[in-house]
């Protein structure tokens, strides 16, 4: 059952994760509502986990949006992240992360590079996507396949123009 802590806007819920570890964590949410359904949700991927060894499916809207919140207030290009998620977010919003491939990446490079974007500024946006990934990879423990490594764009060397 959700509940709030003194000096917090914010639900919060208590359960049991897969490995039998308790966990407490905020949901993030105002409403008891939202707090009950995202609870459900965690109870339901660490039942899945335990009986099943199902990995639980994470969104591209999930990654990013834990990055971007966790590392805003020690990473120096927050600003610069936050303006390359707005090109990010309208290709790969509500997709599942296992589901991004190479393919999908190049895709993205290509289709930025015909709206005239510098190869410097697309490596700077999927090196976004490549930093989140890893950094749940190592903070969170999430089971992800990198799909940018080995895609980045050329850049033509010294300066243009």
């Amino acid at each position: 059952m959700p509940y709030k802590r003194k000096h917090s806007r914010y639900w919060w819920v208590d359960y049991t994760d897969a490995s039998g570890n308790r966990v407490r964590r905020s949901t993030g949410a105002t409403t008891l509502k939202e707090a009950k359904a995202l609870e459900a949700k965690w109870k339901l991927e660490a039942y899945k986990e335990k009986q099943w060894d199902e990995e639980p499916q994470r969104t591209f809207d999930e990654l990013m949006l834990g990055y971007l919140k966790t590392t805003a207030d020690t990473k120096p290009s927050h600003v610069r992240d936050r303006c390359s998620m707005q090109h990010l977010y309208p290709v790969f919003t509500g997709k599942n992360v296992a589901d991004i491939d190479p393919v999908q990446i190049r895709a993205y490079a290509s289709q930025r590079k015909a709206e005239g974007a510098a190869a410097s500024t697309i490596n700077k946006e999927i090196g976004l996507l490549s930093s989140a990934i890893t950094f749940a990879r190592k903070e969170w423990g999430w089971n992800l396949a990198n799909p940018v490594q080995g895609n980045r764009v050329s850049t033509p060397e010294g300066r243009v123009g």
